[in-house]
């Protein structure tokens, strides 16, 4: 794993330096999201169920990481609601 990660060049970068890039991803995406609902519109698509998975593994890891931290901000509020509607929608059906 770490030679794939060096090889990529993630590997090649101070642990800060890391959580600044992803920090920098979270930033972006939640000024995309806005207030929703979803990605492009009022539906979900193909790339919400793509990145919401991704989202839910950063908000919800049970480690206190910095990575989640600044996701769960409430200045990040919108990213925890859209993986809390893209939930809903998603697995609504399968609950019934």
């Amino acid at each position: 794993m770490k030679r794939t990660l060096t090889g990529q060049g993630l590997a090649r970068h101070a642990e800060e330096e890391i959580y600044s890039f992803g920090a920098k991803v979270i930033d972006a995406l939640d000024a995309r999201v806005g207030e929703g609902p979803f990605f492009f519109d009022d539906r979900v698509r193909l790339i919400d169920a793509a990145i919401y998975p991704q989202i839910v593994n950063i908000i919800d890891t049970p480690y206190d990481v910095p990575l989640r931290r600044h996701a769960r901000a409430k200045a990040k509020a919108n990213l925890v609601d859209y993986a809390a509607r893209c939930d809903a929608a998603i697995f609504r059906e399968t609950a019934a």
